[in-house]
């Protein structure tokens, strides 16, 4: 709540002539689930409760323009997430389910897992950004979400843009990424290779792998050249550090365009500077043509990690994988009594680079069918693997009714294939079935129930209920 009250401190006092917006948006969720495995002899007994909420406030810093289509005067805005994930249970033993053992117990010598986390408080982004439209800038300061070709980055810092038009735009970013020793942080969008976990003296003897936390510097930002209708160019950059060491360094070149309507073309390639590798390359097209939407697309990725880390001693598969497919609106009505029929099918290959000649290749196939009609819309969807990493296989099916006006009710089953060679007859089959109800509470929020149970061969069977309550609201 720091945190909050801060970001709210630094917006000017609200005046008659320049509204304040504040938009709140929250959902909580509780979760019941257990799961056995004949393969093991203990089992999970779990309750997890989730809850999110989302703040923004945003404060009119001049009066609005009265010309139609004329650009929203300059503002500030505050933005809070919060979120909580706290998970309660224990693992027991089968053969004696009165005996259970405290995994995040770190006084629990026997049973006390290093790196096992019941959750906590989590706070995504916290940042206060000034934004004016018609110069084209926008200064954010605090916790915030930064994405890119590279990929996507959470830190503490700043960030800076400006594009004063389609022809031009830059920005740059600095700070502190966000790990889980960080304030209410946690280790999403951190880069793979070392676990770093603040550890009581009895943990670190029991993993010497993990290390202490560390702080770590990201710094970065991009340069656009040439509007979109006609071919935009960028360029990014980004360096982490860690003790003045480079953890990773990176550059990018990207390009889109939807000149030729109706396609469009979008394409980036990721190259490590230090070894001069290319780690990520996508070429993708996809052209609206009335209710048919052809889409083809071929990418290639290296697998990355912290030169710290043990990783960095083994070699990297690197996967080729191209795709083609069309999504089309078979039937398309506006009457609510007439069906609305979508499908779409896409193919998949994809070439394994293992090394030594011992290279593997794939080949798959995706496919969904989407029928709705006056009070029912069923879902099915499937899709086939099959080469030199095993067949799989999978399908899913799901119905939605409105049995009234508020309440609607969605039965879904899946079964899936899984041939890894591990299983009694060398592959894994499941089941998933579940059952959800929903409804809104009020105009403002919605509540709903699901209750879910799946089995599979070797993978034992898992049964869970979970119920959740949403909110949002704009004042």
């Amino acid at each position: 709540m720091t945190v909050l009250a801060l970001a709210w401190l630094l917006l000017p006092v609200p005046t008659a002539a320049r509204a304040l917006d504040v938009e709140v948006d929250s959902g909580t969720a509780f979760r019941v689930y257990e799961v056995r495995s004949d393969a093991a002899d203990v089992f999970w007994t779990r309750r997890r409760l989730i809850q999110q909420l989302e703040l923004r406030a945003v404060q009119q810093l001049a009066e609005p323009a009265d010309e139609v289509g004329a650009l929203p005067p300059p503002r500030i805005q505050a933005r809070v997430d919060l979120r909580l994930n706290q998970e309660f249970g224990s693992v027991c033993l089968i053969e004696d389910e009165g005996r259970c053992f405290a995994v995040t117990d770190s006084g629990m010598r026997t049973s006390y897992v290093p790196l096992a986390d019941d959750g906590g408080i989590d706070l995504p982004m916290a940042n206060v950004e000034v934004i004016d439209d018609a110069v084209g800038y926008r200064v954010a300061a605090g916790r915030q979400l930064y994405w890119d070709p590279i990929g996507m980055l959470r830190f503490d810092g700043a960030r800076a843009r400006i594009e004063p038009s389609d022809w031009f735009a830059a920005d740059a970013y600095g700070g502190r990424l966000v790990r889980s020793s960080s304030v209410a942080g946690s280790d999403a969008f951190v880069p793979p290779g070392v676990r770093r976990v603040d550890l009581p003296e009895l943990a670190q003897q029991a993993a010497d792998h993990v290390q202490p936390p560390v702080h770590t510097g990201s710094f970065g930002g991009g340069l656009w050249l040439g509007p979109d209708s006609l071919v935009r160019v960028g360029g990014h950059v980004r360096e982490l550090r860690e003790r003045g060491d480079v953890v990773e360094r990176s550059a990018a070149l990207s390009l889109s365009s939807s000149y030729l309507r109706p396609v469009r073309v979008d394409s980036h390639a990721v190259v490590d500077p230090i070894d001069g590798q290319l780690v990520d390359a996508l070429a993708a097209l996809r052209a609206r043509l009335g209710r048919v939407t052809p889409h083809v697309e071929m990418q290639r990725r290296v697998p990355r990690f912290d030169r710290g880390s043990i990783w960095a001693y083994f070699d990297v598969a690197p996967v080729t994988e191209a795709a083609a497919g069309v999504d089309v609106v078979a039937v398309r009505s506006a009457a609510w009594t007439m069906p609305t029929l979508r499908v779409g099918a896409t193919l998949r290959g994809r070439h394994t680079e293992l090394g030594a000649g011992d290279d593997d290749d794939d080949v798959g196939a995706r496919g969904h069918v989407d029928l709705a009609l006056a009070r029912h819309r069923v879902i099915a969807s499937g899709f086939a693997w099959d080469g030199g990493l095993g067949g799989i296989w999978g399908a899913d099916l799901q119905w939605e009714y409105r049995i009234t006006r508020e309440l609607t009710m969605s039965p879904r089953a899946s079964a899936f294939r899984l041939a890894d060679g591990q299983g009694p007859r060398g592959e894994h089959i499941g089941m998933v079935e579940a059952l959800q109800l929903s409804a809104p509470a009020t105009a403002d929020a919605d509540v709903a129930a699901e209750l879910v149970h799946s089995h599979g061969d070797g993978l034992g069977s898992r049964l869970g209920f979970m119920a959740w309550l949403h909110v949002g609201v704009w004042r």
